[in-house]
């Protein structure tokens, strides 16, 4: 061999190990920036993400105490009893206490009830550490327009006895919507809910609660939403009036 053809075996051997050299360098280095946009990203993430989704049932209603109320009055006009709003005041306070200096953003349903109720509980927060928004999603079931049927002992019980043969959950009310319904706003609303939790924070505080006032089946269906299977969530009664459920 040569002198000329080692020279040119060194030249590629060395070649070859600057190459590999910096192929690595390059990996190291794309590595390093995906590795630093996955933390940025995380961090960011972070800040935007509440530390806790806290669910309310809305206080005591007229319908809670009599349920011919929805007979002559649009479910969404129901009205809290004084023992309901009495209710909401103290559970402000309670949720007050847990939360403390947090930021918090309020998302209720537009009836009446739900809105009295969430009136009462920012009695106890500072306007300036808040935010509230209006959903319709987070409405309670539409059970049909007026509900005369609860007039007529007969045909209540024929409704009941029909939603017990297709399933609490499936049962489409005349004029109305099923459970099943209701989950489909619900998983709509948690869908634009991850996306918008950042416009809806844009102060940018890194404690941040969420609080959503609504309705017995809809809180029920949001625990669904989760891990929780079908026959579970069939299974719960409705939480008892404003009780704290910490998602």
């Amino acid at each position: 061999m040569t002198l000329k053809h080692k020279t040119e075996i060194l030249k590629f051997i060395v070649l070859g190990f600057f190459g590999s050299f910096l192929f690595y360098k390059r990996q190291n280095i794309i590595g390093s920036i995906l590795e630093y946009a996955k933390q940025n990203h995380k961090n960011y993430s972070k800040q935007f993400k509440p530390q806790r989704i806290i669910l309310i049932r809305h206080g005591e209603s007229e319908g809670n105490v009599d349920d011919t109320k929805y007979a002559y009055k649009a479910d969404n006009k129901i009205e809290l009893t004084e023992k309901g709003k009495k209710q909401a005041y103290q559970i402000g306070k309670q949720l007050k206490q847990l939360i403390g200096n947090n930021y918090v953003l309020f998302y209720y349903s537009p009836f009446v009830r739900t809105i009295q109720t969430l009136n009462e509980i920012k009695k106890s927060f500072d306007p300036s550490n808040y935010r509230e928004k209006e959903d319709c999603r987070l409405r309670e079931l539409e059970w049909g327009n007026l509900q005369t049927w609860n007039l007529d002992a007969k045909q209540r019980q024929q409704i009941i006895d029909e939603r017990n043969t297709v399933g609490k959950f499936y049962y489409r009310f005349q004029s109305g919507e099923s459970g099943c319904d209701v989950y489909n706003r619900i998983c709509s609303f948690l869908g634009s809910f991850k996306r918008q939790i950042k416009k809806d924070l844009t102060h940018k505080r890194k404690k941040n609660d969420v609080v959503i006032v609504a309705h017995g089946l809809t809180i029920r269906l949001f625990i669904m939403y989760g891990p929780t299977s079908n026959k579970v969530c069939k299974s719960l009664a409705n939480q008892q009036t404003l009780k704290i459920v910490n998602a």
